[in-house]
């Protein structure tokens, strides 16, 4: 689990700080604005917040057996929205403005939580 997370930390800021140098395009013009910097950094950071959570309740659900499917669903709702969530803003810093291949993400995670409600 460690391995996972310091890995993801380093791709993370291996990518943004690709995505965001001055000779590549960003999101709003070539020169990256220091707001611009910080909230792509902080939102994969936040995001990991979020799946970090989500996979330890998904990998410690066994004991439970009466309150394990509301609880998987809700756990995989709250990971497929922090992923979507990562690479829409992977995208929009890349310059890319359509993200319907994300938004396919956020249909799931309704769809999901609407499950795990019900």
């Amino acid at each position: 689990m460690a391995l996972f997370i310091v890995s993801y930390i380093i791709y993370t800021i291996i990518s943004i700080g690709i995505s965001v140098e001055p000779n590549r395009t960003s999101a709003v013009d070539n020169n990256p604005n220091q707001l611009e910097i910080v909230t792509s950094i902080s939102y994969p950071i936040l995001d990991l917040c979020l799946i970090i959570p989500s996979l330890l309740i998904l990998a410690n659900l066994y004991h439970n057996y009466e309150n394990s499917i509301p609880w998987i669903l809700s756990s995989l709702s709250l990971l497929f929205n922090s992923i979507a969530d990562n690479g829409y803003v992977h995208e929009f810093v890349k310059g890319h403005h359509t993200s319907w291949f994300w938004d396919l993400f956020y249909i799931t995670d309704f769809i999901i939580m609407a499950g795990a409600l019900f």
